[in-house]
């Protein structure tokens, strides 16, 4: 796990524009090491030691097949991948994943290596002998990479801060207003552009070229089958899954929330035998806090548990730093306790944690699938349904019913994937100040021609692609790597999504409960209060608190090329009186502004 910079030129690097490595010390704080080759290839990387050992260096170059490699992630079946490489005549040079990806692409083409690697990563892969590069980006998009392409140089990072930025893009400005986060390709800077999920760019002394090297599986449309074979295929996939993750020299440190999610993950674990510590959260306001069910499920696994207090009196400071760190702005406020836990973990000197990250978009765990079987009928009685909404009181619960059934039917005259986004997004198009351009919706059209046409199959799928990939893998990734934590999320797994996309329908939503296959999957061994538990969000109770947040004056005018100020001051005004719940497009703006104001961005 690491931080990757560089920059390529067939003629010779600008020095003046190059990647800037250094800047990335906090994704690996236990060495930095650079490579340089006749002034046209610049290779950096900033390690964080989880599977090598101190010696080892990366970027690592293998004159046998003249490749220089660099490697941001883990590749967990790299052992099986050394033997065969030892087979093949080329042992990797040292024991590290980096090494073993080296040796292969010395008897193997590009491609074929990455369809063998399992794991988490962003590569960079330089071949001396044609003077070709390749940047990849993993299949579920975990592992981040930027990259800028202008006057024939090919400049690359981890994270924006290694590249130097440029002028704001208001179309991606426009793209968070509305849905909170900043999807690939585009970045918040003009000519700075991220890789998608599956993504791979080839550049040499004739341009560049982008394809997919990896294609999302479609959503199995099926319904009403038989389980029981289903059931040992998930055992046996998700057991795997989870025990690949598991380190081999650090302590198991498990994620605990109390969900179903790192439930599952905790349960596996175990079995490892080796003594596993699950660590939690503990929420400042008794409606937003699972603290309860984290100590149940730890109770019965006999895992040592650590709570962490996340208070209101923790917000500004915390809110702070957070949000001056990001790459780019993000608006899911499960930063913000995410932070505090990375802190706390860090000061444990932890430094790898597995999670139950992104078992909703696979067994469709969000409320709002239950609800797409009524879109048509909803759509006809959409003026009493919203009368009836509106005279009831939203609550603090972000994803209570009636905060959720308001977003519902204001995106319900959209098109399916635009209704889809507008109900997990903040602002609405009327909202913003300026036209809605073309541009803003490309993104999410690219996945939705590619999504089916069953309801939720086709809704598990972009969420796949953009709320996950886009937003909760990018929260993972900059917060844990802020601390220099790597995190493991077994149900990012691809074979495990592959397979999860082929189940049927009833395996996700049946018996009127989301997740059936996991509930079952847990209900000999837990109580009916873990089993039977509705979705609750990780993010901070910014309900409450910003009815009692003092929005500054410096970020209302900040925003006003995107926002009109008396639009935002009206948003934030009937927020307070707690007859609506306006906290997601208080809480982007915020983000958006702060995030301006601390990089001094135009």
């Amino acid at each position: 796990m690491c931080g990757i910079a560089g920059s390529f030129h067939p003629k010779g690097i600008d020095t003046q524009t190059r990647a800037h490595v250094e800047r990335l010390r906090h994704r690996g704080p236990d060495s930095l090491h650079r490579i340089q080759r006749d002034h046209r290839i610049f290779m950096g990387t900033q390690r964080l030691a989880i599977v090598s050992r101190p010696e080892d260096q990366q970027p690592l170059e293998d004159t046998r097949g003249g490749w220089i490699v660099s490697l941001n992630g883990e590749i967990y079946n790299y052992k099986r991948l050394q033997r065969e490489a030892r087979a093949n005549g080329y042992p990797p040079l040292d024991p590290s994943d980096t090494a073993c990806v080296a040796a292969l692409l010395c008897y193997l083409p590009v491609q074929d290596v990455l369809e063998r690697l399992r794991g988490m990563f962003a590569l960079a892969l330089f071949h001396h002998s044609s003077q070709t590069l390749y940047l990849v980006r993993d299949r579920m998009g975990i592992k981040p990479l930027y990259w800028r392409y202008q006057n024939g140089q090919m400049d690359w990072g981890s994270e924006l801060v290694a590249l130097p930025g440029g002028e704001l893009d208001s179309h991606a400005i426009q793209h968070f207003l509305l849905f909170e986060y900043i999807p690939a390709p585009m970045s918040i800077y003009k000519g700075v552009r991220k890789l998608r999920a599956g993504e791979m760019i080839i550049c040499n002394a004739k341009g560049t070229k982008q394809s997919f090297w990896w294609n999302p599986p479609d959503i199995s449309p099926h319904s009403d089958r038989d389980l029981q074979p289903w059931r040992k295929s998930f055992d046996f996939a998700f057991h795997n899954a989870v025990q690949i993750r598991i380190p081999e020299s650090l302590p198991v440190v498990l994620q605990l929330s109390g969900g179903l999610d790192s439930t599952a993950v905790a349960k596996v674990a175990v079995q490892s035998k080796r003594e596993c510590i699950g660590y939690t959260i503990q929420m400042g306001e008794k409606n937003a806090d699972e603290s309860h069910k984290a100590k149940t499920v730890a109770e019965r696994l006999k895992l040592r548990h650590k709570i962490i207090p996340f208070l209101e009196s923790d917000f500004p400071a915390v809110a702070r730093a957070a949000l001056g760190h990001l790459s780019e702005p993000l608006a899911d406020s499960s930063v913000l306790p995410y932070w505090k836990l990375m802190q706390s973990l860090s000061e444990d000197g932890i430094r790898c944690v597995i999670s139950g990250d992104g078992a909703d978009e696979s067994l469709a765990g969000y409320p709002t699938y239950r609800v797409l079987p009524w879109t048509a009928l909803a759509h006809k009685l959409k003026r009493p349904i919203h009368q009836i909404l509106h005279r009831l009181p939203v609550g603090s619960d972000s994803m209570g019913t009636v905060a959720m059934g308001k977003r519902f039917i204001e995106g319900l005259h959209e098109d399916w994937w635009k209704q889809q986004m507008f109900w997990m997004g903040a602002w609405l198009p009327t909202d913003l100040d300026g036209n809605i351009a073309e541009e803003v919706w490309s993104v999410t059209s690219h996945w939705a021609k590619r999504a089916g046409t069953h309801p939720l199959a086709r809704a598990l799928y972009l969420d796949q692609r953009m709320y996950l990939a886009e937003g909760v893998i990018t929260k993972v990734d900059r917060v844990s790597m802020a601390f220099g934590i790597e995190i493991r999320s077994p149900f990012l797994d691809h074979k495990l999504v592959e397979l999860l996309a082929s189940f049927p329908i009833n395996s996700k939503m049946g018996r009127g409960n989301s997740k059936r296959i996991l509930r079952e999957y847990l209900s000999n061994d837990f109580p009916p209060e873990i089993i039977r538990q509705k979705k609750r969000g990780f993010g901070a109770p910014l309900g409450s608190w910003l009815r009692r947040f003092s929005f500054p004056n410096r970020n209302v005018e900040r925003l006003e090329p995107w926002l009109k100020p008396d639009r935002l001051l009206q948003t934030i005004a009937e927020h307070q009186t707690g007859r609506f719940d306006h906290r997601r497009r208080i809480w982007s703006a915020y983000c958006l502004s702060e995030w301006l104001l601390q990089h001094d961005a135009h």
